[in-house]
C-alpha cells in the first residue's frame, strides 16, 4: 500500500497501534477517561442548549452565604407585559438568616443581551438592595453592591421578583 511520497507502509506490530500520539501506551483506564470527556461534552451540549438550537446561558442558581437557606432554584419566568422584548427568569431564591430573601434573576433582550442580577429584598419594608449585577454570572459575583437599601417602585421588574420572591418563604409585599 503506497500514500503519496512516503512510500509503501509496513503494518505496525500491535504493541505500536496501541500508542498514543505522544508514544506511551493507552491503558484501558485512559481510555475510560477519554470516553467519559466525550460524553461529558455531549451532555454540556445538551443540556445548554434549547430544544429549537439556540444557547443558552450558564445559570448556576444561587450563591448562598453562611445562614441562607436554599428556598427554590427551578426557573421561574416573570411576566412583564410593558417589556414584551424581555426575557425576566429567577434562578435562585434563599431565605437569610434575618428573615429576608435573596433572589438571582436574569434578564435577556436581542438589543442587551444577558444581564444577572442579584438582590436581597426586605419583604416588610418593601425594600431592595442590590447586592451585584454583570453580564455573566461571574461578573455578577465580582460587582460591588448598592451602597443603601432602596424602595420597591410599583410596576419594576425588581418589585415583580420580590413578590415571587416573597411569596416563596410565606411573606407579602
Amino acid at each position: 500500500m503506497t500514500f503519496g511520497k512516503l512510500g509503501a507502509q509496513k503494518p505496525q506490530p500491535e504493541a505500536e497501534r496501541s500508542k498514543n500520539a505522544m508514544g506511551k501506551r493507552k491503558t484501558p483506564l485512559m481510555s475510560v477517561a477519554i470516553s467519559l470527556l466525550a460524553v461529558t461534552a455531549v451532555l454540556w451540549v445538551y443540556i445548554f442548549v434549547t430544544a429549537d438550537g439556540e444557547a443558552v446561558a450558564e445559570e448556576p442558581s444561587i450563591p448562598l452565604q453562611p445562614g441562607w437557606t436554599l428556598v427554590n432554584v427551578d426557573k421561574i419566568k416573570v411576566d412583564r407585559p410593558t417589556e414584551p422584548k424581555a426575557t425576566y427568569t429567577i434562578i435562585g431564591v434563599a431565605k437569610t438568616a434575618d428573615g429576608k430573601v435573596a433572589a438571582v434573576n436574569t434578564r435577556y433582550s436581542d438589543m442587551t443581551g444577558w444581564v444577572y442580577t442579584l438582590r436581597m429584598y426586605d419583604c416588610d419594608k418593601r425594600s431592595l438592595f442590590t447586592l451585584g449585577s454583570g453580564e455573566t454570572y461571574q461578573d455578577m459575583l465580582l460587582s460591588r453592591p448598592d451602597p443603601h437599601w432602596g424602595g420597591l417602585v410599583e410596576g419594576s421588574s425588581a418589585t415583580q421578583v420580590a413578590r415571587i420572591a416573597c411569596e416563596m418563604i410565606g411573606k407579602r409585599i
